[in-house]
C-alpha cells in the first residue's frame, strides 16, 4: 500500500513496479508539491519488469485510484564506474540484479586499476579514465544511465562533458560533484589531501597509495562478508588521478537528469566528507536517495541500490 504524504485534494502520480508474477518490486510516489516518496521493495528476477503508472487523487485520509496504464520497462544500459582503490568487481553483486531484468551493463576496467594493476603508473591519470569510459560509451548504440561511486563521480562528470548526447541520466553514488577545475583533493579537508601525500611519500615512490585495511575502515565496512567481498577487491591507486584537476567549461552535468545517493549509517568514518555533496545534490533539484550503509552501499545493500536504479530507469 502506498504511503504518501497527504495533501488534502491534492493529485498524486505514482508508479509501482511488478515482476512478471505481479510481485512488488518498488513504489515511488511524486506529489503536486514535488516530493517524492519511495516504498523499498526485493528485486525479484522473475519474468519481466511491468511498470504501472497510477493516478491518485487524495482526499482527507483517502486516496482515490482515477487512472492506472500498465507498460513494459524498456531494457536500458547501464555503465557502473568503480572508484579508488578499487576494481570492476565491485559490481559482481549489483551486476545480476540489472542484468535479470533484461538491462544491459557495462562495467568498464580503468587504466591501471583492477585486472590492469599491473600497469599502474605515475601516468595513470584522471584524464585517463575519463578516456576509458568515453571509449565504452561510443561503443553502445544507446544513451545510458552513468553510474559513478565516490572518485567515479569525477569520471562520470568527465564523460558527460565530452559526450553528453550519450548520457541519459547520471547517477553518483556517495560520489564527488566536481566544478570545473576542481580536483578530488580541492573536494576534500586539507589534512586528508596532506596525509594522502605522506602515504604516497613515505610508502609509495611519491605518487602511489597503497591499497588496504586502512581504507575499509574509513569506508565504514565492519568485519564480516562486506569488508571481506570488498578487501579481495582492493589494488593500489594513484596520488596523481586526485591531483589532477578536471576541466568542465560547459558544465554539461548540470543539463542531464541526475541522482544522488547517500551512504548514511552513523559508524561511517567517510560520511563527513561526502555528505556535502549529498547537500549539493539536494540544492541542485536532483533526486537524492539516502542509504543506512558505509561507503560501499552497493556492496552492503545491492538490493536497495538495485531499487533505485530500475526506479531511475521510469524517470527518464
Amino acid at each position: 500500500m502506498l504511503a504518501p504524504t497527504r495533501e488534502t485534494g491534492c493529485p498524486l502520480v505514482a508508479v509501482l513496479v511488478l515482476n512478471g508474477w505481479g510481485c512488488l518490486l518498488m513504489a515511488a510516489a511524486q506529489t503536486c508539491a514535488s516530493r517524492s516518496a519511495f516504498l523499498r521493495g526485493r528485486v525479484m528476477p522473475i519474468g519481466a519488469t511491468i511498470a504501472i503508472s497510477i493516478m491518485i487523487q487524495v482526499v482527507g485520509e483517502n486516496f482515490l485510484i482515477t487512472t492506472a496504464r500498465p507498460h513494459i520497462m524498456q531494457p536500458s544500459t547501464f555503465v557502473l564506474v568503480h572508484g579508488a582503490w578499487q576494481s570492476n568487481g565491485t559490481w559482481d553483486l549489483l551486476t545480476p540484479l540489472l542484468e535479470k531484468h533484461g538491462h544491459r551493463v557495462i562495467r568498464p576496467v580503468l587504466s591501471g586499476l583492477g585486472t590492469d594493476q599491473s600497469r599502474l603508473s605515475p601516468e595513470i591519470t584522471l584524464h585517463l579514465h575519463v578516456e576509458d569510459v568515453s571509449v565504452e560509451l561510443l561503443r553502445s548504440s544507446e544513451r545510458v544511465i552513468l553510474v559513478g561511486h565516490s572518485y567515479a563521480g569525477m569520471i562520470i562528470s568527465g564523460v558527460a562533458e565530452r559526450n553528453p548526447a550519450q548520457v541519459r541520466r547520471l547517477v553518483f553514488l556517495d560520489a564527488f560533484i566536481p566544478e570545473d577545475g576542481q580536483s578530488v583533493l580541492d573536494l576534500l579537508p586539507a589534512e586528508i589531501g596532506t596525509y594522502f601525500r605522506d602515504v604516497a611519500r613515505d610508502h609509495g615512490d611519491g605518487w602511489r597509495l597503497p591499497g588496504g585495511e586502512g581504507q575499509l575502515d574509513l569506508w565504514g565496512l565492519k568485519p564480516g562478508e562486506a569488508r571481506d567481498f570488498v578487501r579481495a577487491r582492493l589494488c593500489d591507486f594513484s596520488l596523481r588521478c586526485f591531483e589532477e584537476p578536471l576541466r568542465l567549461p560547459a558544465n554539461r552535468k548540470a543539463d542531464l537528469p541526475a541522482t544522488f545517493v547517500a551512504s548514511v549509517a552513523e559508524e561511517y568514518p567517510a560520511r563527513p566528507f561526502f555528505a556535502p555533496f549529498a547537500e549539493k545534490a539536494r540544492a541542485l533539484g536532483w533526486e537524492v536517495a539516502e542509504l543506512k550503509t558505509g561507503h560501499d552501499c552497493h556492496v552492503e545493500r545491492p538490493g536497495e541500490v538495485a531499487n533505485i536504479l530500475l526506479s531511475a530507469v521510469l524517470s527518464q
